[in-house]
């Protein structure tokens, strides 16, 4: 069992304001192959959709719930199946009130020595899009879980890498890892938009089963959502 709490300050573009996020993460195993994971933004700050380079929009995010499942495991890495929902339950003010389906396949393994390599390739198809909801999309479409687009079908990939800096038995930041994560999304509909970023990052043990992430992500391909977006995480395993 595995919640997160999430805080995100992106600092904007000449064409979209500045803006935030604050969500809720929960990972609920129901045996040791499958569980459902439940991602919430309990606190969004959207650009406005009459005016999105000088004005915002306040507002909740759409629930994604994910069915995810274990296809194979060994000591050095791990497989998954696994499928979000995004629900139409958020603000449609803020861009919200979409459904969208986002099927994928997950990886994880310990290649070697104090390396980490984490991943995945899928994709999202939306499925129920709002008049309220297109004109923020339109402007400004990386948005959503994970970046997922909202107004086409798209191609999505990650890839991550982190190299452990300290051991589990330090005194001060058990198992801390430098990482290096990458995001990939472009369009299988409606047009040929890429969208791509890097995340240098950082997680380490502050005790009892806490973690702390930090990054730092820049996109380098757009249309862009943002200039810079800074990610702050409190991870509790329990």
């Amino acid at each position: 069992r595995l919640a997160v709490i999430s805080g995100t300050w992106a600092q904007g573009t000449p064409e979209v304001s500045d803006t935030a996020n604050g969500s809720f993460y929960l990972f609920t195993p129901l045996n040791r192959r499958f569980e459902i994971g439940w991602f919430l933004p309990f606190s969004l700050i959207a650009p406005d959709p009459a005016s999105p380079a000088t004005s915002t929009t306040r507002g909740t995010g759409d629930l994604t719930v994910a069915a995810r499942f274990l296809l194979a495991e060994d000591t050095t890495y791990s497989f998954t199946a696994n499928c979000y929902v995004r629900c139409p339950t958020g603000s449609p003010e803020t861009g919200n009130g979409v459904t969208s389906l986002s099927p994928d396949l997950e990886f994880w393994t310990h290649p070697t020595g104090k390396w980490v390599v984490r991943g995945g390739v899928g994709a999202t198809v939306p499925t129920n899009l709002t008049a309220a909801s297109l004109p923020l999309l339109e402007e400004n479409p990386w948005t959503g879980f994970n970046l997922s687009p909202g107004p086409f079908s798209s191609f999505d990939a990650r890839l991550a890498a982190g190299y452990y800096i300290t051991p589990s038995d330090a005194p001060v930041l058990k198992h801390l890892c430098g990482t290096l994560a990458t995001n990939f999304h472009t369009q299988l509909s409606g047009g040929n938009a890429s969208y791509f970023s890097i995340t240098p990052g950082m997680r380490t043990g502050i005790g009892r089963d806490w973690y702390l992430l930090a990054g730092f992500e820049v996109p380098l391909i757009g249309p862009l959502p943002f200039s810079n977006q800074a990610i702050v995480q409190a991870i509790k395993n329990f």
